[in-house]
């Protein structure tokens, strides 16, 4: 977890000391999905929290980009079927971006990187993972130094810590659909 947030830091500064004319600082609006599969029980338990993901990246060309990503929790929701609530307590990532101009005003792209995560449930019991997550998105120029982006992420599979459960496992996926602006200095 410390060369994680090592990582990110270095990604979150390097924009800072490039000279590439492309870096940006993204705020999205992050739409969620956690299903928790508890092993013990049959079925899934889905959750719909929201969260607020902050992006510092730079494009080195056209085609390709490096960000750093944070997020935190704005909204918690219930797991469906029972009265536990959860919501993001933190993201961290580091993403490498591909993308693909189709004209000046409108591109889509791709990513993959390494993000850890920490989910909180009204208990106060974490459900944590870190690993590969990986996306695709479209960006819309609205100005020189202004585009609304839009995109579809899925992350790691995260866990409860098995002594919660009596020592049963409980995976979660998640994924996340981000609709957001970025600025571009």
């Amino acid at each position: 977890m410390r060369s994680l947030r090592k990582l990110c830091l270095m990604t979150l500064l390097l924009p800072l000391t490039s000279h590439a004319n492309g870096t940006y600082l993204q705020a999205d609006l992050m739409l969620i999905t956690v299903e928790a599969k508890p092993e013990f029980l049959s079925g899934t338990f889905e959750a719909d929290p929201t969260g607020v993901a902050l992006r510092l990246g730079n494009y080195f060309n056209r085609y390709f980009a490096l960000e750093g990503m944070f997020a935190f929790g704005l909204a918690d929701d219930t797991f469906e079927n029972s009265n536990l609530d959860v919501e993001v307590s933190n993201m961290l990532g580091v993403y490498g971006v591909g993308a693909f101009p189709v004209s000046n005003q409108f591109s889509i792209f791709g990513k993959a990187g390494f993000v850890s995560i920490t989910y909180e449930d009204s208990d106060g019991d974490e459900i944590d993972g870190d690993g590969l997550s990986y996306g695709v998105g479209a960006s819309f120029n609205i100005s020189d130094k202004l585009a609304i982006v839009a995109e579809y992420i899925i992350f790691p599979e995260t866990k409860y810590d098995p002594a919660i459960f009596g020592g049963s496992n409980v995976p979660a996926d998640s994924d996340t659909i981000n609709i957001g602006f970025q600025s571009k200095f």
